[in-house]
Parts: structure tokens; sequence; C-alpha cells
């Protein structure tokens, strides 16, 4: 749409043709956290190889980005890295600077537009450490989908350990925190665990840069003069908004809406809903027991709907067209089809090839 859209009248090509780079640029992974905690370990994890050099502090190690195609600021460290799981991304190391420098710190990362945030800290958050999540999300425009904790821990015979200060976490920072995770062992290649949540917590982030997308080609619509290309580029938009593909903006708001508190969900409803879309064995998986779940999922947050207050029952509304969209996906990946024909999706995860 986009790019049929920046072919129309020149007043609108320059600020489609941002909204398209907007769409298509890296996307950027902030990991932060305490001096110590193992930043730079879990940096190697997810890049598979050992890059820049532990025990320094923040002073003597800036702020450093690795990989990506987009200019890097004067005042980071850039350092290329090969490494398969740089293809689209960035990542962006951030020291632990005094809590008084902060705030400059977490205004000039804006610049880098980060995506996702991935916060390490040593097996639970202190007071400070959520201040400091709560912070960086605020300034960055981030919501609570897109804050991932990794929970480390250097003894192996602890993790069953710190798998149970997960759920502590879980429950008791849900409003700051969109996924926890606990990696025992931040060797190179072996983080799986904090890349399958990137991976969900990255189709959120992608529905945030759709949505300001979409709101930059309805202004751009309302004001160029060619009336009929208008016209065009908003039938265009609304079909582009009302489609399967970014039904995920509307999962992205339940799930901030919901885990912020501004939806009365009682705690059964909020894990269900955890379930939901923070889940990657719900997006993997297939198959006749996951149909039935989703079944079962999609009554049960249809009865939610019917006797709770107005913004949780649209809540409940989105997880029920959810629901609907996945077994419609499932019932079309098992149809037969006929030699040489192609079948389109019903809903895919990613709605950046819709508007891009």
């Amino acid at each position: 749409m986009l790019a049929a859209a920046s072919t129309g009248p020149q007043g609108a090509r320059a600020r489609l043709g941002a909204a398209r780079g907007l769409m298509i640029a890296d996307l950027t992974l902030a990991v932060s956290g305490r001096r110590g905690v193992g930043k730079t370990s879990l940096v190697n994890g997810l890049l598979g190889v050992t890059t820049g050099t532990r025990g320094l502090s923040a002073q003597q190690r800036p702020l450093e980005v690795f990989g990506g195609s987009d200019r890097v600021p004067e005042w980071a460290t850039s350092t290329r890295a090969l490494s398969p799981f740089l293809e689209g991304r960035r990542v962006v190391e951030v020291p632990d600077f005094a809590p008084a420098s902060r705030p400059q710190l977490l205004d000039a990362m804006r610049e880098l537009r980060p995506d996702v945030l991935v916060y390490v800290a040593h097996e639970d958050l202190r007071a400070d450490e959520v201040d400091t999540i709560h912070q960086s999300a605020l300034a960055w425009g981030l919501g609570v989908s897109e804050v991932i904790v990794v929970l480390t821990d250097p003894l192996e015979d602890r993790a069953t350990y710190v798998e149970a200060l997960r759920d502590v976490v879980e429950s008791t920072h849900r409003q700051s925190v969109g996924q926890v995770v606990v990696e025992s062992r931040l060797e190179p290649g072996r983080c799986r665990d904090t890349v399958r949540a990137l991976e969900l917590a990255e189709r959120y982030a992608v529905a945030r840069r759709t949505a300001v997308v979409l709101e930059a080609v309805a202004t751009v619509s309302l004001e160029v003069e060619d009336l009929a290309w208008s016209a065009r580029l908003r039938d265009d938009l609304e079909r582009v908004a009302l489609s399967p593909h970014c039904h995920v903006l509307r999962e992205r708001w339940a799930l901030d809406t919901a885990l912020s508190g501004l939806a009365q969900l009682d705690e059964e409803m909020l894990l269900d809903l955890r379930a939901s879309y923070l889940s990657p064995a719900i997006h993997d998986a297939g198959g006749e027991l996951v149909r039935a779940s989703l079944l079962r999922r999609a009554a049960k947050w249809q009865a939610e709907a019917s006797r709770t207050s107005p913004r949780a029952a649209e809540v409940a509304r989105t997880v029920v067209r959810s629901c609907q969209l996945r077994l419609a996906e499932l019932s079309t990946a098992a149809t037969p089809r006929e030699p040489g024909s192609r079948t389109e999706p019903t809903h895919q995860r990613d709605p950046a090839h819709v508007v891009a």
C-alpha cells in the first residue's frame, strides 16, 4: 500500500516514504540491567559469538550497538558481528549508568528507536530495577508486551529455584513486564528461550510501528489536495486496517490494557491472556488438541464479555477474535489443495508485509 501510495502527489511522497522506511527498518533490541548480571553474556548467547570485554564499568565501556545497517549516533560504539541473529535486527547493550545520569541516557537512546527492552536481572527484580524498567518503557514509548525480563543464575543446581522465581516476578510485576525468561547458562548460542520470547515481543513491536504508520497515512490522506487519490488511499487504508493481518494491533492493545491493570480481569483470566498471546507453544502448535483448546478458550472469553466491564469486555472480544482467526488458519492449513495452487494464509503473525 505504501509503495503504491508513494508514487502519488509530490507533497505526500516524502512523508509516505518515511513511513515505509519505519516499517522496513531493523528492529532494535535494548539489553539493559545492573553491572555484573550478565548483559554481555546474554548478548553473546543471542548472537552465538563472543563480543565485548567483561568487567568494564559503564564509564569505560559506552553504549554499544551490534549489527544493523541503520546509522549509529557518534556517541555510541558500533560493532559489527557476523551472526544470523542480526538479520533484520540490531542489539544495543546499555551500560549501568548512575541514577542521576540515567534520564539523559534514556532520552539519548530515543534516537536509536528501541523496539524491545530486554532487562537482565540476577534472580529477582529490586525496586530500583522496576523503576528503571518503567522509566525506559516510558521514554521509548514501549508497551508491557515489549518488555522482557531475563533472570540469570550461574549455578545450574539452582535452576529450579530460579524457575520458581519466574512465577513470582510475573505475578508481582505484571504491570511492568510482559515475559519472564530464565537463563541458567549464558553461553553463545544457548539462549533459545530468550530468542523465542523476543520473537513474540517483536510481533507486538511491529504492530506498534504499524499503528504509527497507519495513523500517518490517514493524516496524509486528509491533507492532500488530489481528492480522487486521497479517496483511493483511504479505501486502501481501511482495507488494510480491517484485514485479519492487522488484528495483532488489537491483540497488543488487549495485552497491554490487561497487564497494565486498566481492564479489571481476575487472576484466572489474566493467566489465560498470557497463555493466549505470550506462549510460544500456542503460536507454534497445531492439530486437533489445539483446535479443541481454542474452542474452549473462545467460549470462556465470550462468556467473560457478557458479564464484565466495557473495557474488559472489549479485551474479551479481542481474544475471541484471535481464537477465531487461529481456527481459520488451522482449517486453511488442513485443507487439501490442487497441485500447483496457492493458498494465502488468513492470519499472519507479522503485519509488516501488508503495509510495506
